[in-house]
Parts: C-alpha cells; sequence; structure tokens
C-alpha cells in the first residue's frame, strides 16, 4: 500500500507542465524541458489510479481464472507533506477498503492506515522512505524515459482536447518501473526481489492538456513483464499460466487546487 501511494505522490510531481504549453506538440524534448523547469512549483494535486490484472493458472485438466482489481483516489499536498488516499480491493470477488493517511510529524512522517474510516492503526515512516518516490529522482525517472516517446495526435476525452504521446520502457527501466507501480510488493509473494530481473517491454502513453500541457492521463501495460516472470513461477511449479493481463492508468487533476488535508476522525 505505502508503495501505491508512493505512486500517486511521484506522478503527482510531474504535474509541473502545467500552465507552460509549448507552441509545437510535437516537440517532446521542449514539453519535457519545460516540465522539468517547474516541477518542483507543484503545490498539490489529485490522482486516481486503477490496476487491472487477471490470468488463468493451468494445472494439467484443472484451469482457474484469478482477477484482482484496485482502485485509489489520492490527494496529495506538498508541503507540509500530507495525503489522504481511499483504495477499494477487489480480489476474486472478495472485496475491500482500505483508507490512508500520511503527514509530516516532527522529524519523521506518520502513516495510518484503516479498513473503515474511524479506527486508525498508525505507524512510522522514515523520511528516506518518503523521499526516494516523491523526490526529483522519480520525477526525472519518468520525463527521462519519455524522452524517447513519439507524439502520435489528438485526441478528446470529456470535452477537452488532448495530446498524445506513446512510448515503451524496457531493460533497466523496467524494474524501476515495476517497483513505483507498487507490483514488486504484489509479486514478492511470488519470489520477486531487489534483483529480480524483468525482461520484455512496456508500453506506456501519456495524455497532455492541449491548452495547458498540464499532463492527464498515463496508462502502462505490464503484461508482457509481469506475465513473463509469473509464468516462469508457476512453470517451476509445474503449472502454466495464460491470458496474463495487467494494465494500469491514472487520471491526475485539481493541480494546486487543494489547500489542505485535516487528519481525518479518529486521528489527533
Amino acid at each position: 500500500m505505502k508503495k501505491l501511494l508512493s505512486l500517486a505522490l511521484c506522478l503527482a510531481l510531474l504535474c509541473g507542465l502545467a500552465a507552460c504549453g509549448a507552441a509545437d506538440p510535437s516537440d517532446v524534448a521542449a514539453s519535457l524541458a519545460k516540465a522539468q523547469e517547474t516541477a518542483a512549483g507543484l503545490k498539490s494535486a489529485k490522482v486516481d489510479m486503477s490496476m487491472d490484472m487477471s490470468y488463468t493458472i493451468v494445472t494439467g485438466d484443472d484451469r482457474m481464472d484469478v482477477t484482482t482489481n484496485m482502485d485509489m483516489s489520492t490527494e496529495t499536498v506538498a508541503e507540509p507533506l500530507t495525503a489522504y488516499a481511499t483504495m477499494n480491493l477487489d480480489i476474486m470477488g472478495i472485496d475491500m477498503d482500505i483508507y490512508y493517511y500520511i503527514r509530516q510529524e516532527g522529524d519523521g512522517y506518520a502513516a495510518y492506515v484503516s479498513a473503515d474510516g474511524a479506527e486508525w492503526t498508525r505507524q512510522d515512516l522514515p523520511e528516506d522512505q518518503i523521499a526516494q518516490y516523491n523526490a526529483v529522482e522519480s520525477v526525472e525517472f519518468y520525463l527521462s524515459v519519455a524522452d524517447s516517446f513519439a507524439y502520435t495526435g489528438e485526441e478528446e476525452r470529456d470535452g477537452v482536447k488532448l495530446y498524445r504521446y506513446d512510448g515503451e520502457l524496457s531493460g533497466d527501466q523496467l524494474g524501476r518501473a515495476v517497483e513505483l507501480s507498487g507490483m514488486d510488493e504484489m509479486l514478492s509473494s511470488y519470489g520477486a526481489g531487489a534483483d529480480t530481473v524483468f525482461q520484455g517491454s512496456m508500453p506506456m502513453s501519456i495524455w497532455l492538456d492541449a491548452e495547458t500541457f498540464a499532463p492527464v492521463r498515463y496508462e502502462f501495460d505490464m503484461s508482457q513483464i509481469v506475465g513473463g516472470f509469473m509464468q516462469g513461477v508457476f512453470e517451476s511449479e509445474g503449472a502454466g499460466l495464460e491470458n496474463s493481463s495487467v494494465s494500469v492508468s491514472l487520471d491526475l487533476s485539481e493541480f494546486d487546487a487543494i489547500d489542505s488535508i485535516e487528519a481525518p476522525a479518529g486521528i489527533e
């Protein structure tokens, strides 16, 4: 859960593209340069994240379909760092809600987790654990992988004209992408660790507001890299894996529109 929230935090920093339009949407390098210059100025944002994962485990004549769906909405204020997230998780038809609140306390950070939004469990969250996800390092990662993307044209979503950019991640970029997405936590139960090498490529798309050049949507297709890893795991156990699909999307909004985030009831 920490890394799912962290993904929202670090991607929110990319909203520095807001209010700094470029004359030519096909000039990807110029747009990203402006993003890098202004990313540090973002004060707040909202990120809605959705992840859908499905696959079929095959053992002899037996087949079992596995599905996991996650929807999370996160509001973040950068200074002082405060975030509130609500997450709905559906695993094989078993539904659960999780509430998450993080804030700075003294020299460190505290994370509060609740299953009902009323009773909270607190745990310390060291500053360096936050910094590795929402600092410049995370911003530079996404900007560096996007500089090889291609402008693919205009689209319209909810009445708003958008510019779309498509590309893919490969090689060493994959491990970092898996970590930032929170998939490494999910895959840890299958033996994935810090030294796991992911193979293949991960298609990725970015949509920018045509008027402000604010990034408003990201989509990742992690089917190949996650499916490839899990295929090896199941084969080592004498089983097979079919029809694996993993997709992640993020919608960003409310740039600098959130003044503060009050602690939920039950947190002093």
